[in-house]
């Protein structure tokens, strides 16, 4: 089987240093959240990626929790194994007899969490320390592990909750209309998952095709609204008819093209037949970013709220506005405007009620599940979204709260120690809010039965202790009360040397977002001081060009290094190969495109290599005649005063010693940037961190005029997480234009699309322009995907700033799985790798030894 057929992550959290383990189960716990990314839109609070390894804090990456970063989730599914583990084996044992550690000696792994969890519920949790306990508390129906061959290279799947790897029966039901399968498809829509039979409950409940259906019904239920409901039907994985189902009864609205569609109006001139004078709604934000007042036939200067309201005018009248607001304004065809009219006038409706009988998760026999998909996924697709997160049935009734004249029911499930069933290798058996969990084996779990996991899970407890300082964090750590710690950026410097420190590369690139909305830049700036110079391109491009990467990287982090593209040196663009997105041709010309080099026989730089090596994104002499040209535009265009002063202002989640490097080496360099140009002794840069977590949809909401921000995740599929550049919810710059065409050159042929088409385009969901995974050569999309990178990037909007690595110390107590860093299943420090180089009592013997405190130094 092909990696590529069995790869694709769409993972969207927010996290700023993700864990292997823990990043491998938040798959199998589910796909839940970008918001998204599956997608969340992500602040501290949001969800972020499962650890079960307790010796990660929030510092591991520079200490950029500040940073708000979103992550395309991935649900990886889970299983690992352990190397030069004691393991007593039983050839002779018989199923059922525990097969796994039978050492006599005892194992405690100890960490600590800033805060306490409030909800492991596996359908509604919400932020990291949550997910820290389903991590243990649960299982999935599969999990990579390492290539025994060479660790740091590939992986294997292998079975966990699922009794063997599904089956492909889409044959049985092409045609199929009640389940929606294409006429004469073969694979990829109908898959059928075999489960083991000897699954329970930590109390010896069995589990059975009955309580994933239970479950899946209770994720959907619309009286809930389940906070990761959206694992079905917002990510690479669309459960048929889950998201019709979940919705039922939701009076909403949806856009008209939506609304054609469920009715099965044959065109936009059939809807508009039928309703074309009826009363139309519209996002006026979303849509043009200003509003409409319908009643004196003018565009209203106040700030368009973000929010879905009575347009004041007939469906053919907003037709109407929109051709000539983007013919004439945005110098858009008529044809780009239908298409946006399309897309954003929004249409009232009421979701129809949908049996169970007809969503795609369904029951065949008591040990197997059929899944009935809408959208094709083959291989390793499946296999990351193939899991349904389980609740006991009988504790999960007991635990709704039903309030009289509220619609929707509650739940008190897994919030509490006594309504915590588990169904994973550990169980909660001690919780005391703001000081301690405490997990020990579930004696119930099939993996200690199975004999498929020996030499795993040598961990008899996890401990974890609350502690919000960092810097108790490291003294416990020292005097061997953790067994890992994060560094902090101020840390790593007096650990560079040790022979414990581990340096980790992520997918996560901040980027310094600068603020193109002129509405909400006008409001915002006083008398002789000027924002709006922010829309004029060539001054964001000058801005960015004034910055060396590296030097930044130096400056302001410990560990991470210059970022230049939207996707980092971490992206594969063929799971199959793992060959890295960044080395394809059309990726590397990306970047010098973006930033201005030039190469070839008679230039400085011979090769795209080179110009690569010798990248830095800085160039001062260009930046300084762009802000002398920008200045000229704006005054031109009537933005500013030539005696104007421009001052903006960064702005951060609070004021700590991260933010304030960040906003010191801006002001500076910035400051020498424009001496000799037209804007020398005008410009000002201010510093504003009280946005708290706001801080990322207030630059959304045109609030701010720049801040460090960015995505990560979908590491194995960036074709996937461009979408985080042009979802309307998504994205920070609301003001790119996510309908623009662009024309890439494929197969000898010019084609053109816009951008959202070719998103849509490239990852399978337009049949009439066949680029998706399963559709086209792999060099074909990583041209697209490089081509819709640099559109973004040379907006100016986003500009990459770092590629994010994180830096921890492990402890002398443990060992990994491997030294060697492999992308998808990292150095083996989960739960399951890690093994031992003292038992409780030989540590504690130990750290007396050592006097009470260790050198890591």
């Amino acid at each position: 089987m092909k990696f590529e057929e069995i790869l694709n992550f769409a993972f969207l959290n927010c996290q700023n240093y993700m864990e292997e383990k823990h990043m491998r189960k938040f798959l199998a716990l589910l796909l839940a959240s970008l918001m998204l990314f599956g997608l969340v839109a992500c602040n501290k609070d949001k969800a972020k990626a499962p650890q079960d390894e307790p010796n990660v804090d929030a510092e591991s990456v520079d200490n950029e929790d500040i940073v708000e970063e979103e992550v395309i989730e991935e649900e990886v599914v889970e299983g690992d194994e352990a190397e030069d583990a004691e393991v007593v084996e039983d050839e002779d044992a018989e199923e059922g007899e525990n097969l796994g550690y039978e050492d006599p000696k005892f194992y405690t792994l100890n960490g600590a969490l800033e805060q306490s969890p409030s909800n492991w519920n596996p359908l509604t949790w919400e932020n990291n320390t949550d997910s820290r306990v389903l991590s243990l508390t649960t299982s999935g129906f599969y999990d990579f592990d390492f290539n025994p061959e060479d660790p740091g290279e590939g992986y294997i799947i292998i079975t966990e909750m699922a009794a063997g790897m599904p089956e492909d029966i889409t044959a049985d039901y092409a045609g199929d209309p009640n389940w929606n399968v294409p006429e004469g498809a073969t694979e990829g829509y109908v898959y059928r998952i075999p489960i083991k039979e000897n699954l329970k409950w930590d109390d010896g409940t069995p589990i059975n095709a009955d309580t994933f259906i239970y479950s899946a019904q209770q994720l959907l239920d619309p009286r809930m609204q389940n906070r990761r409901a959206d694992e079905m039907y917002e990510t690479d994985r669309v459960v048929t008819r889950a998201r019709d189902y979940i919705y039922q009864g939701l009076e909403t609205q949806i856009s008209v093209a939506n609304f054609a569609e469920k009715n099965e109006f044959e065109d936009l001139d059939a809807f508009l037949a039928e309703h074309g004078e009826d009363a139309a709604k519209i996002n006026w934000a979303e849509a043009f970013g200003k509003r409409y007042d319908a009643e004196s036939a003018s565009w209203d200067q106040g700030e368009a709220e973000y929010a879905v309201v009575d347009s004041g005018m007939t469906f053919n009248e907003l037709r109407e506005l929109f051709i000539e607001n983007f013919v004439n304004e945005k110098e858009a065809s008529e044809e780009e405007a239908i298409d946006a009219f399309n897309n954003l006038a929004m249409v009232d409706y009421t979701y129809p009620e949908v049996s169970w009988d007809n969503v795609g998760i369904q029951k065949e026999d008591d040990y197997h599940i059929v899944y009935f998909l809408d959208s094709k996924i083959t291989g390793i697709f499946f296999y990351m979204y193939s899991g349904i997160p389980l609740v006991k049935e009988d504790v999960y009734e007991e635990c709704k709260v039903e309030k009289e004249g509220e619609e929707l029911i509650t739940t008190t499930y897994c919030t509490s120690l006594d309504k915590s069933p588990s169904y994973g290798p550990y169980k909660l058996t001690k919780f005391q809010d703001d000081k301690i969990l405490e997990f020990e084996r579930n004696e119930n779990w099939y993996g200690y039965h199975d004999g498929e996991h020996k030499g795993k899970y040598q961990t008899d407890k996890v401990v974890y202790t609350i502690v919000k300082e960092p810097a108790t964090r490291l003294q416990m750590f020292l005097k061997g009360q953790l067994d890992g710690y994060g560094l902090t950026s101020d840390q790593v410097s007096d650990y560079r040397g040790s022979d414990f420190i581990l340096y980790t590369p992520g997918s996560f690139t901040n980027s310094l977002l600068l603020q193109a909305n002129k509405e909400a830049l006008e409001a915002r700036q006083e008398p002789g001081y000027n924002k709006t110079i922010l829309t004029v391109k060539n001054f964001r491009k000058a801005l960015a060009l004034s910055i060396d990467r590296a030097d930044f990287a130096a400056s302001v982090t410990a560990s991470s290094i210059a970022g230049f593209g939207l996707l980092n040196d971490y992206y594969i663009a063929d799971p199959d190969t793992m060959s890295r997105y960044r080395d394809y041709e059309d990726a590397k010309r990306t970047l010098v495109d973006a930033y201005a080099m030039e190469y070839g026989d008679d230039k400085e730089f011979k090769t795209v290599d080179e110009a690569i090596d010798a990248m830095t994104g800085y160039d001062l002499e260009q930046a300084r005649e762009l802000f002398d040209l920008a200045f000229d535009e704006a005054v031109e265009a009537g933005l500013m005063k030539e005696d104007d002063k421009v001052q903006l202002t960064y702005h951060a989640s609070e004021d700590n010693e991260v933010t304030r490097k960040y906003y010191n080496y801006l002001k500076t360099n910035w400051e020498k940037a424009v001496e000799g140009t037209k804007l020398e002794g005008k410009f000002i840069l201010d510093f504003d961190p009280t946005d708290g977590e706001d801080y990322g949809n207030n630059f959304k909401r045109g609030i701010s005029d720049m801040t460090m921000a960015g995505w990560s995740g979908a590491y194995m599929n960036p074709y996937f997480l461009m979408t985080a550049y042009l979802d309307d919810n998504l994205r920070y710059a609301q003001q790119f234009d996510t309908n623009q065409k662009l024309t890439i050159e494929i197969d000898g042929k010019e084609v053109t699309l816009t951008l959202n088409g070719w998103y849509a385009a490239m990852n399978g969901q337009d049949l009439e322009h066949p680029y998706g995974p399963n559709d086209t050569t792999l060099e074909n999309r990583v041209r697209i995907l490089a081509a819709m990178e640099k559109v973004v990037m040379e907006d100016y909007t986003t500009n990459p700033m770092l590629s994010a690595n994180s830096a921890e110390l492990r402890s002398q107590k443990i060992e990994f799985y491997t030294d060697k860093f492999n992308i998808l299943l990292g150095r083996g420090s989960g739960v399951d790798y890690r093994t031992y180089n003292f038992s409780d009592e030989e540590w504690e013997e130990y750290v007396k030894e050592q006097g009470g405190e260790l050198d890591y130094k």
